[in-house]
């Protein structure tokens, strides 16, 4: 015969506790897999989608890559706000801000950047023979 102690009812707690947060993460774990499945289904869809409207020539590549671009920078700088000074080709036209940019990228940096624009030319294309 067992007797009961004075801790075996906050054990008794404590196993239906863990028993239910079982069941919750093996829930949880369901829901998630179901969510990745229908993710991929929902980007399937829209790679198709994609494909249709380019050929179609509703959608060119490289003004939706730009939207895509604008549109995944703005949620980056919404959820990481702060002063930010401007961008890229307004910093390199600055010679000081132009040098850190490419001892922070490296040297290897000069040619692509003043290759990307003409507003990164004008920045660091005086670097290109500095920095071959």
């Amino acid at each position: 015969m067992r007797f009961k102690t004075p801790h075996s009812g906050k054990r008794a707690r404590t196993r239906q506790s863990l028993e239910h947060l079982t069941a919750l993460v093996k829930c949880q774990q369901s829901q998630v897999a179901s969510l990745s499945r229908r993710q991929g289904q929902l980007r399937e869809e829209s790679e198709a989608l994609r494909e249709c409207l380019e050929a179609s020539g509703a959608l060119a590549p490289v003004r939706y890559l730009a939207s895509l671009h604008r549109r995944r920078f703005a949620e980056v700088v919404k959820r990481h706000p702060g002063p930010w000074p401007g961008s890229l080709d307004t910093v390199v036209q600055i010679r000081e801000l132009a040098l850190a940019t490419v001892a922070g990228a490296g040297a290897a940096s000069v040619a692509p950047l003043a290759a990307a624009s003409r507003a990164l030319r004008g920045g660091v294309g005086s670097m290109l023979s500095e920095f071959p």
